[in-house]
């Protein structure tokens, strides 16, 4: 198998079983906890999707993108394969996408095309709703990582994998979403230009069309789980959820029978519509200028079963959850001076009516709700802030915490170190060590560390990625001669190896001759956050201890936000911060006082 082919190894494939089998071979190897890249692996996953809606579609094997931009991925795709196996990629493509395809690489070149060929070598960040690796939902604890993969299959409705241990379950779990995704979007989509009479209609009022929508949701997610699931011991759950606000939203509870779990979307179909037509928040100006009689009649529907709220605070939920024979609807989420009874009892009226006209409706069936109550219901939290990638981070506290970088495609393991700005690696065989090969003919350039220290020059041209995010290509520092600097180029007992540095603090410790840190060239170019979090593992008395580095932001499973104490930056060259006390053994070891003093490369969160 071309190794080098990667995800255009999927275009190879004749048959959705071989798709699958592929899908899993090349996502499990090129995550970046095998060593590869963010990059390929999302590649992966979304040639993967692309296929999987041609067989959906078509009954057939074939690339059918959802964006039209992604005719160039489809371009970069085909160069990797071998002549033989592009033209027969080619021919398996839909007449539409090969015309598109044949346009493409015909169209003349120009200035403007130049400079988006210039622009397209910078990495771009993921579409909204295309597929990343953050839909595995990993969840990182302490020794362990686990997942949960997930994916929206339609107008609000989600489905997750339950808690799958390792990446190979992670990866087969995620690959039977995205067949379950397609199904269901060829599905709706054709039931939908079927149904020529309707299309004039709202598809959210419209009972019968609603009605038929969920019975081909079921029909896809049925087929799925019976016939292209990818790991028979795999098991889901399902869940609908539309937003609000920024603080409020509609959910249903997660359901692990398919049948319950549409029920529930048809509901919260009308749910929705009902909140849109209300307008909600501004509703109660609007009751209040209604006649007499109607007004009176809606708060008498409205009166059965509502809750007396006191005032919230907000980053609350709104959720319909079983209740017996009927259902809930628990409601929160208004600013704090706004009375939510007053505004959520229309709503609530709304539904109610709503819940009826369902009942009434061709589909007699007793499990539709036909009384709704308000109850307050805390919304949960998400479970980490917004990052971009996580690394290992492997050391102990009387050694060095190393990371993997890549060099163009050589990977060195370099100690993080926060008090200092320069990315160097040896550039000549110094210490034993495994040593870059390319260009390192720029201007002399040398750093000290204590007794430590090492000269070199300036190197030029590789691209280099850290924790799987590229940085670019970069100038760095390559090593010629060094003194107590590389001690740890070979693995010594307990696993502990480092070859060179990387420096994650402030531009100004940077030396002559470089311009930009690495760090800062991964957030400009990644376009992450400003933030990286370290978890620095102890030794176990035999063996290193395995953290990890997180770029972008923490992850809320090791670090808890409540916990942080923030504090200025007293100096932007290393982390200084002011200490105003010590406390050793639980006794005070220094005094309140002005004469406090900065000190340099604490390990701390960048802001």
């Amino acid at each position: 198998m071309d190794k080098e082919a990667g995800a255009a190894l999927l275009l190879t494939a004749t048959s959705l079983d071989e798709c699958k089998d592929l899908f899993q071979q090349q996502a499990c190897a090129t995550h970046p906890t095998a060593g590869g890249t963010l990059q390929e692996f999302n590649m992966i996953l979304n040639t993967f999707s692309s296929l999987c809606n041609g067989f959906a579609t078509a009954g057939k094997l074939q690339w059918l993108p959802d964006a039209e931009s992604s005719v160039t991925d489809l371009q970069a795709l085909l160069r990797r394969l071998s002549p033989l196996r592009r033209r027969e990629a080619i021919q398996r493509l839909p007449l539409q996408e090969r015309h598109r395809l044949e346009r493409s690489m015909l169209r003349k070149s120009s200035d403007a095309t130049e400079e988006k060929k210039d622009a397209s070598r910078l990495p771009r960040l993921p579409r909204r709703g295309t597929l990343s690796e953050r839909s595995l939902c990993s969840q990182v604890r302490v020794g362990s990582e686990s997942f949960r993969p997930c994916v929206h299959l339609h107008e609000g409705l989600y489905v997750q994998a339950l808690s799958c241990r390792d990446l190979p379950m992670a990866v087969a779990a995620l690959g039977t979403l995205i067949i379950m995704r397609s199904l269901c979007r060829a599905q709706t989509y054709d039931q939908y230009r079927a149904r020529s009479a309707h299309r004039k209609m709202c598809r959210k009022t419209c009972y019968d069309f609603v009605r038929h929508r969920a019975l081909d949701l079921q029909r896809a997610i049925a087929t799925t789980l019976s016939v292209h699931t990818l790991n028979d011991k795999l098991s889901f759950v399902f869940r609908t959820r539309f937003s609000l606000s920024k603080s409020c939203e509609l959910a249903t509870p997660s359901r692990r029978e398919p049948q319950a779990a549409i029920e529930d979307w048809v509901v919260m179909i009308w749910a929705m519509d009902a909140l849109d037509k209300l307008k909600l928040l501004k509703f109660v100006s609007a009751i209040s200028t209604m006649p007499g009689a109607v007004r009176g009649k809606m708060e008498d529907l409205g009166s059965h079963g509502v809750a007396n709220f006191e005032d919230t605070e907000p980053g609350r939920t709104l959720e319909i959850v079983d209740g017996g024979a009927a259902s809930t609807l628990k409601v929160s989420g208004l600013r704090k001076a706004e009375p939510m009874s007053c505004d959520f009892e229309p709503a609530l009226v709304a539904l109610q009516r709503s819940a009826r006209k369902v009942q009434n409706s061709e589909d007699h069936r007793d499990s539709w709700p036909t009384k709704l109550d308000l109850k307050k219901l805390p919304r949960l939290q998400s479970r980490r802030e917004p990052r971009a990638a996580t690394s290992g981070l492997t050391g102990s506290a009387w050694s060095d915490f190393a990371v993997e970088v890549m060099v163009g495609s050589e990977s060195f393991p370099v100690i993080v170190d926060t008090g200092s700005s320069t990315f160097a690696i040896p550039a000549r065989p110094v210490a034993g060590c495994e040593f870059y090969t390319g260009d390192c003919e720029g201007r002399p350039i040398e750093a000290r560390y204590g007794s430590a220290n090492w000269t070199g020059r300036v190197c030029y041209g590789p691209e280099v990625e850290m924790a799987g995010l590229p940085a670019g290509h970069i100038s760095f520092a390559g090593i010629y001669v060094q003194n107590n600097f590389l001690t740890e180029c070979t693995s010594i007992p307990g696993g502990f190896v480092s070859r060179g540095i990387i420096g994650m603090a402030y531009p100004a410790l940077l030396p002559q001759g470089l311009s930009k840190s690495l760090w800062d060239s991964v957030v400009a170019t990644a376009q992450i956050r400003n933030v990286f979090a370290m978890q620095c593992c102890p030794w176990s008395g035999l063996n290193r201890g395995t953290g990890s580095l997180t770029l972008g932001g923490w992850d809320q499973q090791l670090y808890r936000e409540e916990d942080f104490a923030y504090t200025p930056i007293t100096m932007e060259k290393w982390f200084c911060v002011r200490v105003e006390k010590v406390f050793l053994v639980g006794f005070e070891d220094m005094e309140d006082s002005e004469d406090s003093e900065d000190l340099g490369a604490v390990p701390k969160a960048r802001h």
